[in-house]
């Protein structure tokens, strides 16, 4: 605990002091710079007393201060910080911080455990090993090495020893020494080599510039030169061209924070040297195993793998404790917790929190302390999981810790069940009763996660807390209070990672005061507001950004440089003024709905100003729009991973995608791109491209005029390409092809692919491509299945013609309504000016009207809207009023039902009118006296797509609602609406 109770506290003076756009602005910013320093060095100490504790009792007793001092330090800044604009305090409490930190670097100097040179290496053994190593004559080239870690734990105490030490002074003919730090200067760091070198050198040297005139005094010479703290890989690049390769023994020291400079250095790493007796110990565990019954060796190398992990790596697995059992976890999701919970460092690194935490989680992999559950098709992993026994050793341990708090009782009364959680930082909510009630207790509590078990939860979910002011992750996307936020958990001040079921309950919390929030997502809802809340952009520290459904947002109020992610974004917010305003944004989703296809406006041609986008998704509505047509000129170049849904782009458009640099996956998505043929035409098109999924779609022929077509290629993905019935020629020839995988396609297309394969090992001997195929369509007499589904199709509803157009009429009997046939929630009446029975609305806490039905009825190349036909009851409709809506096709259910994204739902308002700046459906008067409410759109390609679904469902909560009269579905060809 002590070692993530100075973490903590370092992340808090980062967040709130050191960020370059802080919460509070201090007046003695070095004084706070300089106690960041000192914690780095109790990091140290407490690395040490881990790895090797003499004086077991001393050592206890100084570590426990340690927490104590980290302890009340923060929660003494964080109570200052409560008060609003008033910090007239603060400085006063920093500084007795300051004063009680340095009495305890003395104490612990004071133990013999030094945190200088020996705290960085550990032993004199491996500072002979470094020096033996600078001097060994066996290795004639240059060499570079690296003394690598965080700041304060001795590396240039560490260096100047070596540096100054008679041996390495006698074996070189020169040294010379240059501290570069955070802000490089190369002349200041030449200037400096150049001093060093002229104390020791009798014979002038000329040169034309400083440079020149450094590299002529080390040729011929075997020199040291120490680079010490340098930061950037640019720094190496400028001074590493006057440092000559003789071939004569010459050695480069570097200290410096970060592992990526040591690596592009090409250097070796003299950090991760274990001592002798660590070794000792590893091999005396080891040899423990040997007399213990199966499950003690289990829980013993549980224990040997945990104790060999870096601090930092233990708390992130610690942090799995708080998920379930079994449970599938996002690894985003997960990266962005360790980044809010403080476990990733900001401050040390050239790498992005996103990236390093990444690299922990590779690490935690690799060491099979987790497992990868799923992974995209691009191989990116996706989720992990933990194995069971592994995830009851982890509980225990991070309650052993007094980390994590488990409550999965609850109470189904008011009141009910109360809980202490004591200092536990860590509280997991797994609700499995419909109805949940809890009370907390805590003083501490810094994360709440909450995971929904129970089905058909319709009743009201309780929470209330003593305080619930310094909490720092609150995830309740499980849990849709429908009454609002419980108010102990409102007045929120220090949240960074925030994720909710609706947006609407975003207006119970103040935004505006969560200065350091990092993440915020909101999920799937259907009782969301329609516009984010004030104070949204003036949250200078948000990295993600994420909601279920487009929102209206107003354009940034100052420039946002920390935001990484930002979904979604409607096509007419997509305006350079926008982008300016986030302009280091890496993850783009944007939203081209009817409106921006009746209107265009700048579309996607601003996209080039944001030089740091690496994914994107454009998602339109089957509207044909010259405004979303790509352009060779509008993508950034860095652009790795990009997918359109939806769009309606000409396979010829492609032609401009392809000479994209740096793009790896591309993902073309219900009728993406449409049109019968796509022929490839730009030479040295798809240069990096690695992998391509095509997705419904009336593809019939792929040609290549280059050769090759797509160099790197490894995975390719058809999914309902019904029209095409053989693999295109080029592909005999991509030797690159790894897998091809065919997705609800005809026999005759997974024939041609396996063909394929077998003529790459013929001809080239390559054995790596493997075909998978699934939901295989057999080749038969199409004719005679489409002649019998029309007659089938068309008999059961009112199908109108208007030319080469197709319209259809589904009476709310043909229709599938939750509780439909009891008299109690449903009852249904004749409507005799249309002639037909109607729906009408009794008694629901929530309701579902699904319609499924077969697509080939419908004319081919033509985009399809759906609409409900309703009305409201006068004087008796009851809490009708948003619900969600959606339209997809059923074999896209059935591949992406775990998914969200590429078969959105849309949020309909079915008692409300819109007003400027409203996103969603809206109801429209129609000439009969009905309204109508727009479910979605599809697009017909072929006629082959198979059965499309329409639903309208509004979620489940304690209102009863009424007076809503459903008459049925029309299905029309979509117009643009203005």
């Amino acid at each position: 605990m002590a070692f993530l109770a100075v973490t903590s506290l370092m992340r808090t003076l980062e967040l709130q002091f050191l960020h370059p756009q802080p919460r509070v602005i201090l007046t003695n910013k070095e004084q706070i710079k300089s106690l960041h320093e000192k914690l780095g060095h109790f990091l140290v100490y407490l690395e040490e007393y881990e790895k090797k504790s003499t004086n077991w009792e001393e050592i206890k007793e100084v570590t426990k201060k340690i927490r104590g001092v980290s302890v009340k330090a923060e929660d003494d800044i964080e109570a200052e910080l409560l008060k609003a604009h008033h910090y007239h305090k603060l400085e006063k409490t920093l500084q007795r911080v300051v004063h009680e930190v340095e009495e305890l670097m003395q104490i612990t100097r004071n133990t013999n455990h030094h945190l200088g040179a020996n705290a960085m290496v550990g032993h004199s053994e491996e500072l002979e090993k470094v020096k033996f190593q600078l001097r060994d004559d066996k290795l004639k080239q240059r060499q570079v090495m690296a003394i690598v870690g965080m700041g304060g734990i001795g590396k240039t105490t560490f260096a100047k020893k070596i540096y100054n030490d008679p041996q390495i002074k006698s074996h070189f003919d020169i040294c010379a020494w240059t501290t570069l730090s955070q802000e490089h200067n190369k002349q200041q760091a030449v200037t400096d080599l150049i001093r060093c070198i002229l104390l020791t050198r009798k014979k002038k040297i000329e040169g034309d510039n400083p440079e020149d005139l450094l590299r002529k005094s080390l040729l011929g010479q075997r020199y040291l030169i120490v680079v010490d703290d340098i930061w950037t890989t640019k720094a190496w690049d400028d001074i590493q061209i006057c440092f000559p390769n003789d071939g004569n023994g010459s050695r480069i020291l570097l200290t410096t924070r970060i592992r990526e400079i040591a690596q592009y250095a090409d250097s070796g790493l003299l950090s991760t040297i274990k001592s002798v007796d660590e070794w000792e110990n590893v091999e005396r565990s080891i040899n423990s195993l040997l007399t213990l019954n199966p499950s003690e060796q289990v829980s013993r190398l549980f224990n040997l793998s945990y104790n060999s992990l870096p601090r930092d790596l233990k708390y992130c697995f610690l942090y799995l404790g708080l998920f379930h059992e079994d449970c599938e976890i996002p690894i985003k999701n997960l990266i962005r917790l360790w980044i809010a919970e403080g476990f990733v460092g900001t401050m040390s690194h050239s790498k992005r929190p996103e990236e390093i935490g990444r690299d922990y989680l590779q690490d935690l992999i690799d060491r099979s302390l987790i497992m990868v559950h799923r992974r995209s098709f691009d191989g990116k992993i996706k989720t992990c999981k933990m194995h069971d026994l592994l995830h009851e050793l982890c509980i225990s341990k991070a309650k052993i810790e007094n980390l994590l708090y488990l409550e999965t009782k609850g109470s189904s009364d008011r009141f009910g069940r109360s809980i202490r959680l004591g200092d536990s930082h860590w509280l997991s909510l797994k609700v499995a009763i419909p109805a949940f009630h809890l009370v907390i207790a805590s003083e501490k509590c810094r994360s709440i996660l909450c995971f929904n078990m129970a089905v058909n939860c319709d009743r009201e979910w309780y929470l209330r807390a003593n305080s619930f002011k310094n909490l720092r992750v609150l995830d309740l996307s499980k849990i849709n209070f429908k009454d609002g936020m419980p108010p102990d958990i409102t007045d929120l001040v220090f949240l960074r990672y925030l994720a909710l079921a609706s947006s609407e309950l975003l207006n119970h919390i103040p935004l505006w005061k969560n200065l350091n929030l990092q993440t915020l997502i909101i999920s799937e809802d259907d009782n969301g507001c329609r516009k984010m809340p004030d104070g949204i952009w003036d949250l200078r520290q948000l990295r993600h950004l994420e909601l279920y459904h487009q929102v209206s947002i107003d354009l940034p109020k100052v420039v946002q440089q920390n935001l990484q992610t930002l979904y979604w974004l409607s096509a007419s917010e997509c305006t350079m003024e926008v982008f300016m305003r986030i302009p280091n944004v890496k993850e783009l989703g944007i939203i081209a709905g009817d409106e921006a296809a009746a209107s265009p406006q700048e579309g996607l041609n601003n996209l080039s100003c944001l030089s740091h986008l690496e994914k994107l998704k454009v998602q339109g509505s089957y509207h044909p729009a010259s405004h979303l047509r790509p352009q060779a000129t509008i993508y950034p170049q860095n652009l790795k991973k990009l997918t359109f849904v939806r769009t309606l782009i000409p396979w010829e458009d492609m032609n401009c995608i392809s000479v994209l640099p740096n793009l790896e996956v591309l993902k073309l998505r219900n009728f993406a791109c449409v049109g019968s043929e796509w022929e490839l035409n730009e030479e040295g098109g798809f240069p990096q491209l690695k992998v391509l999924l095509i997705s419904l779609t009336n593809l019939k022929e792929w040609k290549a005029n280059v050769d090759p077509p797509f160099p790197k290629l490894e995975r390719l993905l058809l999914r309902n390409c019904f029209e095409l019935k053989e693999m295109p020629e080029w592909i005999e020839d991509a030797i690159t092809l790894r897998l091809i995988k065919l997705e609800y396609c005809y026999a005759s297309l997974v024939g041609s692919a396996q063909r394929i394969k077998e003529e790459q090992h013929d001809n080239y001997g390559n054995d790596m491509l493997d075909v998978i195929d699934s939901n295989t369509l057999l080749d038969k007499d199409h004719a005679i299945e489409e002649e019998d589904s029309n007659e089938q199709t068309c008999s059961e509803v009112e199908c109108v013609r208007h030319g080469l157009t197709t319209r259809l009429w589904f009476e709310a009997r043909r229709l599938w309504i939750e509780w439909g046939d009891d008299t109690r929630y449903w009852i249904w009446t004749r409507d005799y000016e249309f002639g037909c029975e109607v729906a009408k609305l009794e008694k629901v806490s929530w309701f579902e009207i699904r319609l499924t039905f077969d697509v080939r009825c419908l004319s081919n190349m033509t985009c399809y809207s759906a609409y409900l036909v309703f009305k409201l009851e006068s004087g008796r409709f009851r809490d009708v009023n948003t619900a969600l809506a959606g339209v997809r096709y059923v074999k896209d259910k059935a591949i992406y039902g775990w998914m969200r994204g590429e078969n959105r739902h849309s949020q309909v308002f079915l008692a409300k009118t819109k007003s400027y700046g409203d996103c969603g459906q809206f109801p429209e008067s129609r000439s009969d006296g009905w309204m109508e409410i727009k479910l979605g759109n599809f697009y017909v390609s072929s006629g082959n797509e198979g059965e499309v679904e329409l639903q309208l469902w509004h979620a489940s909560d304690q209102f009863w609602k009424s007076g809503f009269i459903v008459r049925g579905i029309e299905v029309r060809p979509s117009v643009n609406e203005g």
